[in-house]
């Protein structure tokens, strides 16, 4: 996942296996609020415990999406 900033907007890019998707998001207190597939969806600073995925534990810099499902952490 890629996040850029311009102005009071963001540029959300989430690679998976076969495709990159774009979206954009705007700031909204301690989040950053976006839609994907017609459901606003929110990122969220984290640690690699509060994103539920456990192959990331130990990792530092990390955001949750889907708390169990969706979170990243970048070294």
């Amino acid at each position: 996942m890629k996040v850029t900033k311009t102005g009071d907007k963001y540029k959300i890019e989430i690679t998976d296996l076969d495709k990159t998707d774009t979206f954009e998001g705007h700031a909204n207190g301690d989040v950053i609020e976006f839609t994907r597939k017609g459901k606003v969806e929110t990122i969220k600073a984290a640690t690699a415990e509060e994103t539920g995925m456990k192959w990331l534990q130990g990792e530092k810099n990390c955001v949750v999406i889907t708390k169990g499902s969706e979170g990243y952490c970048r070294n």
